[in-house]
């Protein structure tokens, strides 16, 4: 079944992915998540569902392969105004409000995604 942390795990292996792909890729890479069970998810690398540990294992390679630096940190849902426009889609509205920001869509890559989940992009 795919659910909210499903969609939270595919961004964040895609934005490790195409931070680490970049010709001068960052050492540092910082995220803001809502959610207490994803930063603890990424700090143990373990989750109960076998699938979404795959793909925690996927961003660990990434991060050992890349020598990124990678900090999740909780950030309270009532205060993460943007990330909540941009899961809502008010790309208008965001804009408007953060009008410096560029929003760019993606595909997320296919070959870093477990085979059960590739067909749900």
């Amino acid at each position: 079944m795919i659910n909210i942390f499903f969609f939270e795990l595919v961004t964040t292996l895609s934005a490790i992915h195409y931070i680490v792909s970049l010709l001068k890729p960052s050492h540092h890479l910082l995220l803001f998540m809502d959610s207490l069970d994803f930063v603890a998810a990424f700090d143990s690398l373990l989750v109960l569902e076998p699938l979404y540990n795959k793909s925690l294992l996927g961003a660990a390679g990434l991060i050992l392969c890349s020598g990124i630096d990678i900090c999740i940190q909780y950030i309270n849902g009532k205060d993460n105004i943007q990330a909540d426009m941009l899961f809502q889609l008010l790309l208008d509205e965001y804009h408007h409000k953060f009008p410096a920001d560029c929003i760019c869509t993606f595909t997320p890559p296919r070959d870093l995604l477990p085979v059960q989940w590739r067909q749900s992009f």
